[in-house]
């Protein structure tokens, strides 16, 4: 069920017990919140009069009905910039929103911004890639893509924090946590979330010399790169950077 201002009321006062965490967190915290500063945005007078509404109504509006409806805008802001040593990278953020297959792809320029739809509290949030290549690491498996991109989750409450969790892809996955760093605000009637890169970063790029950051032999678009990579012959090679290096 979709919740509105008066189910959560109702709800809250049939269950006293929850409700401090209702309000702390969580869609009807927010809603209940925001519906009571929509309903002293404009008071009618015994007139029939409206007195004028503070400048932010139709934020806290739009805010009201995008909670009702079960969703919050979210628009992604990266300022991840290609890392100097990928040539393969040009655009070196993806989004996975929903499923495999509703993937975004952002560069850091113009074409640096998504906005969509997000339900707080769904399962997975939404997915962040970072599409540099890094070795799996010792757990992975023989059959596992090696080297590959770095994933994480990215979860944002009513309120627009945000935080971070591991990747959902499966197996020995690269973390994108100790390569980016991930921020929230809220801004107009919906949430902004920044993506940077770590200032240190916490991995090293897969190859050395010429083939740094280099792609996996075991995808057929790079498997005629003299610069691709397998982990069996190539897997204790890397270039790690004491702080970003982008492009």
């Amino acid at each position: 069920r979709r919740p509105t201002a008066a189910f959560c009321q109702c709800w809250l006062t049939r269950r006293p017990s929850l409700a401090a965490m209702a309000f702390a967190r969580g869609v009807c915290g927010r809603l209940l919140t925001l519906a009571a500063a929509a309903g002293s945005a404009v008071r009618v007078i015994a007139a029939g009069e409206a007195i004028r509404a503070p400048a932010n109504a139709t934020h806290l509006a739009d805010e009201l009905g995008q909670l009702a409806a079960g969703g919050i805008s979210v628009t992604v802001v990266s300022h991840v910039c290609p890392n100097e040593a990928c040539h393969f990278e040009t655009k070196p953020v993806t989004l996975f929103l929903g499923s495999a297959y509703n993937q975004v792809n952002l560069g850091c320029g113009g074409d640096n911004t998504h906005t969509f739809m997000y339900h707080p509290g769904q399962v997975g949030g939404f997915g962040v890639q970072e599409n540099g290549w890094y070795w799996r690491g010792p757990a992975a498996k023989a059959s596992e893509q090696n080297p590959d991109n770095a994933g994480m989750q990215v979860f944002v409450d009513a309120e627009c924090a945000v935080r971070t969790g591991a990747g959902i892809a499966g197996g020995a996955e690269v973390d994108a946590r100790l390569l980016l760093k991930v921020s929230g605000r809220r801004r107009g009637g919906g949430c902004e979330v920044v993506l940077e890169r770590a200032e240190h970063p916490g991995l090293c790029l897969a190859g050395s010399g010429s083939k740094a950051c280099c792609p996996p032999c075991s995808v057929p678009y790079f498997a005629g790169f003299p610069t691709c990579c397998k982990a069996e012959v190539d897997g204790a090679q890397t270039t790690c950077f004491r702080r970003r290096l982008q492009r």
